[in-house]
C-alpha cells in the first residue's frame, strides 16, 4: 500500500475536496502555460520562523490550513498550502529555548491533516506543556488532526462560535477499474501476502479488504479518542463528542473538549500570560524579595488581628444583647414599670453613644437616681469635729477626771520635803 494510491487522513470530510483543490493548484504551471524551474523551497526552519510571533511573554504559533508531514508551498505564489509537522515542532522548540517566553499558544485554524506523524507531534506537545504552559486558541476551526494537536496542550480556548471536533479517521481509495476496462486496459498484481495489493485503484476492493482497512481505521480512531480524552480530562460518553461530529465551541465546552470560552485571540493570549505567572514558594519569595515578604507578613498579621477583633466584638455584642435582655426581664419581674422604662431609656442612650458597660458604670454619678433625696444643709464644721471627737471617747471631754490615790512612799517624801523648808 503506497501513499499515492491511498491516504489516511485525520481530516473533516466536508473539507476534503477543498484540500484536494489546493494540492492541484500548487502543481499548476505559470500563467503563460510554461513549466519553469521551481523556486527554492523554504526550509522547515524558515517556515517555523514564518508562523511564529511574540505577544509579550507568550509565543504565538499559527497553524493555518491543512497539516502534512512537511510544508507544501506554492511554486509561484510562495503561499503555504499545508503546514508541516516538522515546522510546528521547530517553532515550539524555539519557544521552549527562549528565556523571554513564559508560555506558548497555538493559534489554530485548520481542517486537520494526515494521520502519519500526528500522534508523535501530539505527544511532543504534551511533553512540552510540562516545560512551559501550553494552550491552543481555535481561530475559527480545529477539526480532526488539528483538534488532536490542540487537545494535546491540555488547554483549549475558543470563542463561542468556533468549530471543534471531527474526531475520526478517513481513508480514500480510488477505483479506476471501470475506466481502464473501457480503455481495454487490465492490470494483474503478483504479490506475497493477500493484502499487499489491497487498495490499488485499478481494481475494486473486496469485502475482506474493506474489513481489513476498517479495522485499521478503528484502531487509529481509538488512539485518537484516547489521547484527547486523557489530555482534556473528558468524562462525557464518547458518542457525544468522538464520532467525528463538528460542534460549536459553546457545546464543546459543556462536554470538556474546550477548556474556556474567550472573546478573541487577545483574550486567549491574556489567559496564557496569567497562567504563566511564577508560582513562588514562601522560601523563594523570602530569598528573592525579603522586603516584599516582610510587607506581606505585616499585612497578613494586621488582617488576622482585625478578623480576631471583629469576631470577638461580635461575640461580645451578642453576649451583651443576651445579658441585657435577661436583665430587663428580671427587672420587669421585681421592679415598677416606670423604673424599667427609665432603665430602657438609659440603655438606648448608652447604645446610641457607643458606651461600653465599663464606661457607663464610670459615669453613674452623673445620672440622677430615682430614689435620691434632697441633700440637707451642711452642718457647722466645728460642731462636726466636736461630735466626731466625742464619739471617739467613752466619756465627754468636760467630765471630772477621777482622783488617783498616792502611794505611801510618795506621801512620805512630800512630808520630808515640807519639813526641810
Amino acid at each position: 500500500m503506497t501513499l499515492t494510491s491511498c491516504l489516511y487522513w485525520a481530516l473533516a470530510p466536508e473539507f476534503a475536496e477543498g484540500i484536494g483543490g489546493l494540492y492541484r493548484q500548487s502543481l499548476q504551471p505559470n500563467a503563460e502555460g510554461q513549466v519553469s524551474a521551481r523556486p527554492e523551497t523554504p526550509s522547515p526552519a524558515d517556515i517555523a520562523r514564518c508562523i511564529s510571533r511574540r505577544a509579550g511573554s507568550v509565543a504565538v504559533i499559527t497553524i493555518e490550513g491543512p497539516i502534512d508531514r512537511t510544508s507544501l508551498v506554492g511554486w509561484w505564489s510562495g503561499k503555504i498550502f499545508a503546514i508541516g509537522q516538522d515546522a510546528i515542532r521547530l517553532a515550539v522548540e524555539d519557544a521552549l529555548q527562549d528565556g523571554a517566553v513564559r508560555a506558548v499558544l497555538l493559534s489554530v485554524n485548520s481542517p486537520g491533516g494526515v494521520v502519519a506523524g500526528t500522534k508523535e507531534l501530539a505527544d511532543f506537545l504534551a511533553e512540552a506543556s510540562a516545560v512551559k504552559p501550553m494552550g491552543a486558541y481555535v481561530n475559527g476551526l480545529a477539526a480532526s488532526a488539528a483538534c488532536w494537536l490542540a487537545a494535546s496542550t491540555g488547554r483549549v480556548l475558543a470563542p463561542a462560535t468556533a468549530q471543534v471536533g471531527s474526531i475520526g479517521v478517513i481513508m480514500m481509495v480510488a477505483d479506476f477499474s471501470g475506466y481502464y476496462q473501457r480503455m481495454g486496459v487490465s492490470f494483474e498484481y503478483i504479490a506475497s501476502g493477500k493484502y499487499k495489493a489491497a487498495g490499488r485503484g485499478e481494481r475494486p476492493l473486496t469485502d475482506e479488504e474493506r474489513a481489513y482497512f476498517q479495522g485499521l481505521l478503528g484502531e487509529l480512531h481509538a488512539v485518537f479518542r484516547g489521547d484527547v480524552a486523557s489530555r482534556m480530562h473528558i468524562t462525557a460518553p464518547a458518542e457525544q463528542w468522538a464520532e467525528a461530529q463538528l460542534m460549536l465551541a459553546a457545546q464543546a465546552a459543556d462536554l470538556g473538549l474546550v477548556s474556556r470560552i474567550v472573546r478573541d485571540e487577545a483574550a486567549a493570549i491574556q489567559t496564557m500570560m496569567e497562567v504563566s505567572m511564577p508560582d513562588y514558594t514562601r522560601e523563594a519569595l523570602a530569598k528573592e524579595a525579603p522586603d516584599l515578604m516582610a510587607e506581606l507578613k505585616a499585612e497578613g498579621r494586621q488582617e488576622a488581628e482585625a478578623e480576631v477583633a471583629a469576631s470577638l466584638q461580635e461575640k461580645l455584642s451578642a453576649a451583651s444583647a443576651d445579658g441585657a435582655a435577661l436583665a430587663m426581664a428580671a427587672m420587669r419581674a421585681v421592679c415598677k414599670e416606670q423604673d424599667v422604662q427609665a432603665v430602657e431609656a438609659m440603655m438606648e442612650k448608652a447604645t446610641a453613644l457607643g458606651l461600653s458597660p465599663v464606661q457607663l458604670s464610670g459615669m453613674a454619678g452623673l445620672f440622677a437616681r430615682a430614689d435620691a433625696q434632697p441633700k440637707a444643709a451642711a452642718p457647722d464644721s466645728r460642731q462636726a469635729v466636736l461630735e466626731a471627737l466625742q464619739k471617739s471617747h467613752e466619756a465627754p471631754l468636760n467630765a471630772e477626771a477621777p482622783k488617783q490615790t498616792k502611794s505611801l512612799l510618795v506621801a512620805d517624801a512630800e512630808r520630808r520635803a515640807a519639813a526641810g523648808r
